[in-house]
């Protein structure tokens, strides 16, 4: 069967008319034009599929005699909370604040639409952040609900780790720069090539490196300190790395961030690419 998410490896029928899709990759729900038309105009796939994540709440509010009770409170708690305006015309009800989180964190972005709302944070183990410090990066009214996109002004801050990793310190729509109190940070004062790195044998050099690992697609930035073989802090690396890790040079290269080494970690039976700038 061809799904929105490719071929389906997996079918199960949930009540006549109301098929689950699964693929390798996501899955959906499938009603039969019939069911289909029965469902509200303003909450309605014309194609008749919803998607496994939040759009199956929708053919369980139209249809719940289909679904377990666990999944109709599941389904009602989806769609208030992600589609607030469907949960208001479907109940006739008008959601008071603190019930929907994306109502919620809509208000909170037109209230703050002139303030710098926090988008991406990096701890003291990013190059050149002080020990005990956050750097945030913050937009001026932060990202439109409707496209996603940056609003306004993009800036950096130092906030404290006291403050940023506060129970509480979160507004419905991210973290809230203060500039009265905030320091506004240079970007260019940190990440990689603020330090040399020179690679060299099995080992490196006598500083503090920022590496980016690319292992099964994923990203990271981990810091190499001298007097291992190879030792990153477990903190950085999400304890991907541990001690007994080898290198072998494999290249070198220039990019946007500058000249670099690359070479080849190796730990055990895993295997990453790494790259240090010098």
């Amino acid at each position: 069967m061809r799904t929105p998410w490719g071929t389906s490896d997996s079918v199960r029928e949930i009540a006549p008319g109301i098929k689950f899709y699964g693929t390798p990759s996501h899955g959906g729900i499938k009603l039969d034009k019939k069911l289909n038309a029965q469902v509200p105009e303003y909450m309605r796939a014309e194609d008749g599929w919803y998607e496994e994540d939040l759009d199956w709440a929708l053919v369980a509010l139209v249809f719940p005699d289909a679904f377990p009770e666990k999944e109709r409170k599941a389904a009602e708690h989806t769609i208030k909370n992600w589609y607030p305006d469907i949960w208001e015309q479907f109940y006739g009800r008008t959601l008071a604040r603190g019930e929907s989180m994306k109502r919620d964190e809509d208000l909170c972005l037109e209230e703050h639409r002139n303030d710098f709302i926090g988008v991406a944070a990096w701890g003291d183990w990013y190059e050149g952040v002080p020990d005990g410090m956050t750097l945030v990066a913050a937009v001026r009214g932060g990202r439109d609900p409707k496209t996603g996109r940056y609003r306004g002004e993009e800036a950096y801050f130092l906030v404290p780790d006291s403050e940023y990793d506060a129970k509480g310190s979160r507004s419905a729509c991210g973290f809230l720069i203060d500039e009265s109190r905030h320091e506004r940070a240079e970007k260019s004062r940190f990440g990689p090539g603020q330090k040399k790195a020179v690679l060299s044998g099995a080992g490196v050099g006598e500083a503090t490196y920022v590496v980016h690992l690319d292992a099964s697609g994923r990203r990271h930035e981990v810091h190499i300190r001298a007097g291992s073989p190879l030792e990153a802090a477990k903190k950085a690396s999400r304890g991907w790395y541990q001690s007994g890790v080898t290198v072998r040079p494999y290249r070198t290269g220039k990019d946007l961030y500058g000249a670099y080494d690359e070479f080849t970690l190796r730990w055990g039976e895993q295997v990453a690419a790494a790259r240090v700038y010098v």
